[in-house]
């Protein structure tokens, strides 16, 4: 895999995965996932199945973010 720094973002559009072309991949804002998801959750479309172990690049302190979260609402989940 090769990062490349981006003056603007932080990080660039520049994204190799071995043989894996950049054409195989959109740039979207993250809010646009969820209204989508969600929905597809809530009617068990059978597409969400079809990602459930794909991996994805998150940044840093959103995976801080989600980590902390699991953490924190395990504890409150068992608590209940």
């Amino acid at each position: 895999m090769h990062l490349e720094k981006d003056a603007d973002s932080g990080l660039s559009e520049s994204i190799f995965l071995g043989n894996v072309s950049r054409s195989n991949y959109s740039k979207i804002k993250f809010w646009q996932l969820f209204p989508v998801i969600e929905s597809s959750l809530d009617d068990n479309r059978c597409w969400v199945n079809d990602f459930e172990t794909d991996e994805i690049y998150v940044p840093n302190d959103l995976h801080d973010v989600i980590t902390a979260y699991e953490h924190f609402y395990s504890k409150i989940k068992d608590t209940k």
